[in-house]
């Protein structure tokens, strides 16, 4: 938008340039009306450059934040819903993040949260800790919108909100889109007792920061343009687990009115379990810091309640808490997390009676497991003989084969998650797509046909 009036502006300078050779009787007259013109242009442009300015600078309660247009959509990546997580703060509920008296600019997208990631076959740690933030795309006349708000993937562990940017969302369906990041990996999620007392009575800090996320929304999002009362949460892989488990979740109760859960699951964990699968994991970290002898003892005193293990525990550079599970893909058992701990999570996880009863799509993609075993080292030794069994092009469609489903008629109490009212069913798979992406995206944007059941 700004090249287009910048080269508006410029032609216009050139027009008048180009008369100056003209008779002088004509000279003065052409002269005076190019320039004219030029300054009228000139004004414009400013005009239309200051109210796009303006228009991009939103109110939330700890302070203003200028976005970015993107050819009609206003960006605003990276609001802070919450503090860094750090020192003192890193497993413990978010809290308020400062407020701020300048306008934040908030026009370029921020730095992930921190995670693993592979470069020249190493793993690696990338990202920050300061990943309590969210990206919001809307309109300059949206007014009264419905909101989408979306979890990425990635096991917990990796993934970022700019998993699906929200630019054609907002201009196709209408409506006000928010992306959220959160704590992952052992930061999100850790269930050791040293952590946990009266005052912090969960490991499900990832959880609590969607919640926080969502109240940001409730609080804030009418100052975008969308309506507090009419929020969809969603979420992809990881993110649907999430959002199924918001929904047998006291802790999520109004924070959103529907729900959609893409390649999502019913999985949860024990604190028992976890914590044991937890402490192993971190064992050879004791070792190598001299506060055990060997690896069975390591475990052994990180399952014990003391100060001691609490200090050591946050003594511990992030980067060697994140860099622990860099292979757990998406198996539960790997890297447990969803604990069930009476908090924020029932004991009795899907099985209870308490469900936050809102209108649920669930949507599984036919073969969709089929892509994440094409990268798992211990499908290598099959490929030769599922070539003798299947013709190469037919490859990727092995695997789980699925169909789609939504559930329409809400959740009933005592009920359980998907045991009443219609479903809607189709199928599609991975190979009708040119990239994950575009794939989430058509996802989306082919349920938000729906928008007046969802919405």
């Amino acid at each position: 938008m700004r090249i287009k009036r910048f080269l508006s502006g410029t032609l216009c300078t050139l027009l008048a340039l180009s008369m100056v050779g003209c008779s002088s009787s004509e000279s003065g007259t052409a002269s005076s009306q190019a320039s004219s013109q030029a300054s009228s242009a000139a004004s414009s442009e400013t005009t239309e450059e200051s109210k796009t300015a303006q228009s991009s600078v939103r109110d939330t309660q700890y302070g203003q934040v200028q976005g970015v247009d993107q050819d009609g959509v206003e960006v605003y990546y990276g609001i802070p819903y919450g503090k860094e997580p750090v020192g003192d703060l890193r497993w413990k509920a978010p809290q308020d993040p400062d407020k701020w008296d300048d306008v934040k600019d908030v026009s370029t997208q921020e730095e992930i949260a921190m995670q693993t990631t592979t470069k020249d076959g190493e793993t690696i740690v990338t990202g920050t800790t300061d990943s309590l933030n969210l990206d919001v795309y809307t309109t300059e006349k949206a007014e009264k919108l419905p909101v989408l708000v979306y979890v990425h993937g990635g096991n917990n562990q990796t993934g970022s909100s700019f998993e699906i940017p929200g630019n054609d969302i907002v201009k196709t369906d209408d409506c006000v889109y928010v992306s959220v990041n959160y704590r992952l990996g052992l930061l999100g999620f850790n269930s050791l007792p040293a952590l946990i007392d009266e005052d912090n009575p969960t490991g499900n800090f990832a959880m609590l920061d969607l919640a926080k996320s969502l109240q940001w929304v409730k609080d804030n999002i009418e100052n975008f343009g969308g309506d507090p009362e009419n929020v969809t949460v969603s979420g992809f892989s990881a993110g649907g687990r999430d959002v199924m488990a918001m929904l047998i979740s006291p802790t999520f109760k109004d924070l959103f009115s529907k729900a959609i859960a893409f390649s999502g699951g019913m999985t949860v964990s024990t604190q028992e379990q976890a914590s044991q699968k937890i402490a192993d994991t971190m064992a050879p970290l004791v070792v190598e810091d001299k506060k055990a002898e060997n690896e069975e003892e390591a475990a052994a005193w990180l399952l014990e309640d003391t100060d001691e293990v609490r200090d050591y525990l946050y003594g511990l550079d992030a980067d060697r808490v994140i860099n622990l599970f860099p292979n757990a893909g998406i198996r539960m058992a790997k890297f447990p997390h969803l604990y069930v701990d009476d908090v924020v999570l029932p004991m009795d996880g899907f099985d209870g009676e308490f469900v936050n009863d809102v209108p649920l799509m669930m949507v599984t993609g036919s073969e969709e497991f089929s892509m994440l075993g094409c990268f798992d080292p211990s499908l290598d030794d099959c490929f030769d003989l599922l070539h003798l069994i299947h013709p190469p092009g037919l490859l990727l469609g092995f695997g789980c084969d699925v169909w789609s489903w939504c559930h329409w008629g809400g959740v009933s109490h005592g009920d359980g998650l998907g045991r009443s009212g219609h479903y809607l069913l189709w199928p599609f798979s991975f190979r009708q797509m040119e990239s994950v992406q575009s794939h989430l995206k058509d996802w989306i944007l082919y349920c938000m046909v729906c928008k007046n059941q969802l919405f």
